[in-house]
């Protein structure tokens, strides 16, 4: 009898050890993985009201984060944003690394990074978010591309808001009185975006994309000839 106790209690304890060599092998298959993101330096206004309204990330990069399989608890991240070609302090505000709580049973989070719109013509610029750490085992190897769009494309006077999703709006009231100008934007959908660009204005008034049919993003001043 004591030897097949033995021999049950060996067997128990050789379950355990490989239940847990299982569960150590699971959680190290999760992987997490960022998305690239691109954001306007400069700033609008939305008015629309819901369910029809838009959500306006003007000002902040937001950076998408997801995990595979989605863990069973709460889950600590470390982040670090490294530079490319913009310049922590001038071109984003904000630390530069930090963590992130993935929720339990979740499958994204976010951390968002404040733009500075500095007003100064300059080509779009770049900062890499890379995931530094994990409180559970997995693959944080994968990095994302942060993308500055430059924001000094609307002048002073003008002022840019949106009724909708789909419609944007640049109103200006200091433009000489012969300059042709028009608004054009980005109009996001499913599978990329494409420009539209508004009605001519000569001197001050309104130049309106009304709708894109997409989601309109990206404000943009044009002189015309």
């Amino acid at each position: 009898m004591r030897s097949i106790l033995r021999v049950l209690v060996m067997i128990s304890a050789f379950a355990l050890v490989l239940f847990g060599q299982a569960q150590v092998a699971n959680a190290a298959q999760r992987t997490v993985t960022v998305d690239d993101f691109a954001a306007y330096e400069g700033s609008w206004s939305c008015t629309a009201d819901p369910p029809f309204g838009c959500s306006i990330h003007a000002g902040r990069l937001q950076f998408q984060i997801h995990m595979s399989p989605s863990p069973k608890q709460a889950v600590t991240l470390g982040w670090q944003l490294e530079d490319i070609t913009a310049t922590a302090g001038q071109d984003y505000t904000g630390p530069t690394s930090g963590t992130v709580i993935f929720p339990a049973n979740g499958f994204v989070t976010y951390v968002y990074v404040p733009l500075v719109n500095d007003g100064v013509a300059e080509a779009n610029e770049t900062v890499r978010f890379r995931i530094t750490s994990s409180s559970i085992p997995a693959n944080i190897t994968d990095t994302a591309i942060g993308t500055i769009q430059d924001g000094s494309q609307v002048p002073t006077d003008c002022t840019v808001t949106q009724t909708d999703y789909d419609n944007m709006f640049m109103t200006c009231t200091s433009r000489p009185p012969a300059q042709h100008w028009h608004l054009r934007a980005l109009c996001a959908g499913i599978g990329g975006g494409d420009l539209f660009d508004g009605n001519v204005v000569t001197g001050n008034g309104t130049s309106a994309i009304d709708p894109c049919g997409g989601y309109a993003y990206y404000p943009y001043f044009i002189i015309d000839p």
